[in-house]
């Protein structure tokens, strides 16, 4: 019994709020200290860096000839000759553009990564405070269900009451602290979890306060293209569009540039050479597969706009109807003094056992159905508001 009661003591004291912090500086810190956004950062700049490479020239060829000449009294000939490509794509600057695009379509796909892990620490983080919250009450009906007990079982040592009526308050406070206790265990694995994710560090739950926005139509309007699946829809079209261009100014002749040097024992030659490289077989089909990945990716653009605003909206309305009924819950029910009441009832002999058992585990439910009721809440309005973050 000392057990439990020292249990309740300690829930009691971890779950006060973190004072001089709010929910957006919470799920900040622990960004700053998640591993999974670091190494997400690290391979987007890795990709970007590898990015960079598309819009470089070719490498520049260096040749060096030796030629055995007959008869041997006119002397060997050597040659030499550094050559350097000019395509079109790279002259123009249609690689440096593709690539620019290419970089935002790799940062468009960091920030959907680095959204959904936040969007982990929300959920984690909201699902800890409800446990909590289910906590509090379970500590309350777990105090009165042992005062209960204890006072049941003085009656029944008097003679007062019968076994059968002992082994009710018995029962109930054997339910109350198996569900106690299992509240604890998911309470402690979200726990865990939240550390894991804040890089193995502990850190101090704060109430998830999440305000809707009051206006959506024109809260859409402005934060629509900011939607993880729309910007990188947005990035992969302009990326093929970019690499269209590249493919069309790659279909074009490219410029080859050089120095050449020939020298024997009786003369020497020197001076500049020009070429073309003509694409006949290299370059065959790619402008009309760029062509079609631009029209596929454009038409996944117009779907995802779709998308994107009707989720939010389902969203919006979702978050909307759990506020009001969470809202209508929490007028409705008076928690204050009530157990306490119920407990003085049943000892009083106003009531019975069975009715206060009865009584006592509906005010439960209908706790823990408020507290869900805003859990639900707190994680579709965490899901909506996630394109800001």
């Amino acid at each position: 019994m000392k057990k439990v009661l020292t249990i309740i003591a300690f829930v009691a004291l971890w779950t006060l709020p973190s004072q001089g912090q709010n929910w957006a500086e919470f799920v900040s810190t622990i960004e700053k200290n998640n591993l999974t956004i670091k190494a997400l950062r690290d391979a987007a700049n890795a990709r970007q860096l590898a990015n960079k490479s598309e819009k470089l020239l070719s490498d520049p060829s260096v040749e060096f000839g030796y030629f055995w000449r007959t008869p041997s009294s006119i002397g060997n000939k050597k040659s030499f000759s550094v050559r350097q490509g000019f395509d079109m794509s790279t002259i123009t600057g249609a690689k440096s553009k593709m690539v620019k695009a290419l970089n935002v379509k790799t940062e468009a796909e960091y920030r959907a990564k680095r959204i959904e892990v936040l969007l982990e620490i929300e959920r984690v983080g909201i699902e800890l405070y409800y446990y909590e919250s289910v906590l509090q009450h379970l500590t309350a009906q777990l105090n009165n269900a042992q005062l209960l007990e204890r006072s049941y079982a003085k009656r029944l040592e008097s003679g007062d009451i019968s076994k059968m009526v002992y082994n009710a308050a018995r029962s109930n406070l054997l339910k109350v602290t198996t569900d106690y206790k299992n509240v604890c265990i998911e309470r402690d694995a979200l726990l865990s979890r939240l550390e894991v994710l804040n890089g193995g560090n502990e850190i101090k739950l704060v109430k998830p306060e999440l305000l809707l926005p009051q206006d959506f139509d024109s809260w859409v309007q402005q934060v629509a293209e900011k939607n993880p699946a729309l910007e990188n829809a947005l990035a992969q079209a302009e990326s093929d569009r970019r690499r269209l261009t590249v493919n069309r100014r790659s279909a074009l002749p490219s410029l080859n540039v050089g120095y050449a040097r020939e020298s024997s024992p009786a003369e020497k030659a020197e001076g500049l050479v020009v070429g073309l490289s003509v694409p006949l077989w290299s370059g065959r089909n790619q402008v009309r597969q760029a062509k079609a990945a631009v029209e596929a990716s454009e038409a996944e653009l117009m779907q995802t706009r779709l998308d994107v605003e009707a989720h939010l909206r389902l969203l919006y309305e979702k978050a909307t109807s759990l506020q009001q009924l969470a809202m209508m819950a929490e007028k409705e029910i008076v928690e204050a003094d009530e157990l306490n009441l119920l407990r003085k009832a049943v000892e009083a002999g106003e009531i019975s056992i069975g009715d206060y058992i009865s009584l006592a585990h509906v005010q439960y439910d209908l706790l823990k159905q408020k507290e869900s009721l805003w859990r639900d809440y707190r994680i579709v309005t965490a899901e909506l508001l996630s394109v800001e973050l």
